[in-house]
């Protein structure tokens, strides 16, 4: 299954728990080199259409994604669906910037939350920070 398609899965599983009354989409990426601002815009396009996905940026093989409290909340309920989704972002990023090692931060209301790395074993972790 491609990147894409696994995150909408994901996601709706995820956007059922939000109200319905968000408005936001991922309509702004950012990066520090022009690589960076293309794989940014890459895995921001994906999630145009999902509500509160506010902004993700890169920067070489970190991304930094920016989430409503309505979003955040409903991956902190269900801490399964919301590891898989940090997760397949980490898949994402991979195969668009070619790093094998990844770290996320996830962002709401400008504080870290979330963090997801990869181990010196290879293999992704997700911690919930809040």
């Amino acid at each position: 299954m491609d990147f894409a398609k696994t995150c909408l899965i994901l996601l709706t599983l995820v956007i059922n728990i939000i109200p319905l009354q968000s408005v936001y989409a991922c309509t702004k990426s950012e990066g520090k080199t022009e690589k960076d601002k293309e794989v940014a815009s890459k895995m921001c396009s994906v999630f145009k259409s999902i509500p509160d996905i506010l902004m993700m940026s890169v920067n070489e093989s970190i991304l930094y994604v920016d989430v409503s409290r309505d979003f955040y909340n409903a991956m902190q309920l269900d801490k399964i669906s919301g590891t898989k989704l940090v997760k397949s972002w980490m898949n994402g990023m991979r195969q668009e910037t070619g790093k094998k090692a990844i770290t996320i931060w996830i962002y709401s209301d400008k504080i870290k939350v979330i963090e997801g790395q990869t181990s010196w074993t290879g293999e992704d972790e997700v911690e919930f920070l809040n």
